[in-house]
């Protein structure tokens, strides 16, 4: 038999997670606060120059920390209007104030409001999207269907993280942690059954799974014009300085075309040889994402002498 305190303590900490995801008013006066207070903490961690380069600067590139707020307004809603409107206004308050709070200590004033209409979108996203997210709050199938997307958002970004963080300890080490932990949390708040909790956990991982997968296996290709000359002859060559980075070759040589093929992340230079003319270049192939990505310096390096 299970121990007295055993059974306390586990239902404390449900009663703990169903405070949290259920057992708050959300006022609007609460989502009005908490709006200003997201967007100015994202600011502060955006122009402070010591958190360059960490987790907590994360909430202005990626979605994680604005998945969990969602989620948190639109769990504690008591209909699905409510959550789309609150959820609405909350995104609609938090995003143009982070780029307002940053003006002041940016060169770039307000010409940072540029990349706001990106924001812009999923903000007018946000209000269908807390609609049918409300109905997590059922906590039966159909809110492990609806956090699936989210689920296996949230596994592969914490993938992420964890390669950075091996590379580069403790690099993101904060937004492994936190993105883990959401997934945890959200299989257990609203997925009480066990054959909800496997679907809940289950069906992400594998869309997770085959996401990081095709990053590894798909092949990345890309299509570049050599500037410095019109044609290469039929007898031009190229040669890679490193071909476990990159490979490339002829696309076309009538229009100066290449086809570069990635390998491995890594810089490399190649040289196409035409006669007595000698072309170097440099390739770089890098991994954003867990997919690899080719820039090309078409800057033609002069031999030396």
């Amino acid at each position: 038999m299970k121990k007295l305190s055993d059974i306390k303590n586990k239902q404390e900490k449900t009663r703990l997670v169903d405070k949290i995801y259920g057992g708050i008013n959300m006022s609007w006066p609460k989502v009005i606060l908490l709006a200003v207070l997201s967007a100015a903490l994202t600011a502060v961690f955006l122009i402070l120059p010591d958190f360059k380069g960490t987790s907590f600067v994360k909430p202005g590139e990626t979605y994680e920390f604005w998945i969990f707020l969602a989620i948190f307004i639109t769990a504690n809603c008591k209909k699905p209007i409510e959550a789309a409107f609150k959820t609405f206004v909350f995104f609609l308050i938090s995003q143009p104030l982070i780029y307002l709070f940053q003006v002041p200590f940016s060169a770039l004033g307000f010409e940072l409001f540029k990349d706001y209409p990106f924001w812009l979108i999923i903000t007018l996203l946000t209000f269908p999207a807390a609609f049918v997210a409300w109905f997590i709050t059922k906590r039966n199938i159909l809110s492990a269907i609806i956090l699936a997307p989210v689920n296996a958002y949230l596994i592969y970004t914490t993938y992420i993280a964890v390669r950075h963080c091996i590379s580069d300890f403790p690099y993101l080490i904060v937004t492994a942690v936190f993105c883990a932990l959401q997934v945890i949390v959200y299989v257990h708040a609203f997925m009480p059954k066990l054959r909800q909790k496997m679907i809940g956990f289950g069906i992400p991982l594998m869309v997770a799974a085959a996401i990081i997968v095709a990053g590894i296996l798909l092949p990345v290709k890309a299509l570049v014009t050599v500037p410095d000359r019109e044609t290469f002859s039929g007898s031009a060559t190229i040669d890679v300085e490193n071909e476990k980075i990159a490979e490339v070759k002829f696309a076309d040589r009538e229009s100066a075309r290449l086809e570069i093929s990635a390998k491995k992340t890594g810089e490399t230079e190649f040289t196409i040889t035409d006669g007595e003319d000698v072309f170097t270049y440099k390739v770089t192939v890098t991994d954003k994402s867990g997919f690899k990505s080719i820039s090309v310096d078409l800057t033609r390096n002069e031999p030396e002498g």
